[in-house]
């Protein structure tokens, strides 16, 4: 081969490569795109539940709250939120950043894009979360949950039903799923 031939050859193989490398780039933008989404929708239902509950166990106010189910917008795989008591204190100086035994944590896992947030309340570890009908006033169109066992996306309304003399909160959460 001359060397005009090779010059032709090598230079076609570049233009070849950089329309790859602008293809490639342009097929990634989407994956940031919904992983910002995504990052979004769960930080702002973690939020959304933490200033809820917080509002309700520190100031006895009465709120409402909806935990959307992102993960229909964005991606066909399901996601998860999780509300728990941790005992860990390793744990808990971690997610809270003070030095605290026990804390309660609110967390979202999303698995397409895999993004995982947790976020720590600001309630006193003792506060009781009860769902018995004896103990918590029946609301119209909502059903008396445990949400340290039963977290699933729709509307959730607190209520602190402590006591004047109780030391803790006593908190009944309501669910109601999205219509």
């Amino acid at each position: 081969m001359d060397k005009k031939k090779i010059v032709i050859v090598t230079l076609i193989l570049v233009i070849l490569f950089l329309l790859y490398v602008i293809y490639t780039a342009y097929m990634v933008e989407p994956v940031y795109k919904d992983y910002d989404q995504m990052d979004n929708a769960i930080l702002k239902n973690l939020g959304d539940f933490s200033d809820a509950v917080e509002k309700t166990s520190n100031n006895f106010e009465e709120t409402e709250v909806e935990l959307n189910d992102f993960y229909n917008t964005i991606a066909d795989i399901p996601s998860i939120l999780e509300f728990r008591h941790s005992e860990s204190e390793l744990v808990c100086n971690a997610r809270c950043g003070y030095q605290v035994e026990k804390c309660f944590l609110i967390s979202g896992l999303s698995f397409n894009p895999q993004i995982f947030k947790e976020k720590c309340l600001n309630i006193p570890t003792y506060t009781s979360f009860v769902s018995e009908e004896s103990n918590c006033p029946l609301v119209e169109g909502f059903n008396s949950v445990n949400p340290l066992t039963d977290l699933e996306f729709g509307i959730y309304k607190f209520k602190n039903v402590a006591a004047s003399g109780d030391t803790y909160p006593k908190m009944c959460t309501y669910y109601k799923p999205f219509e």
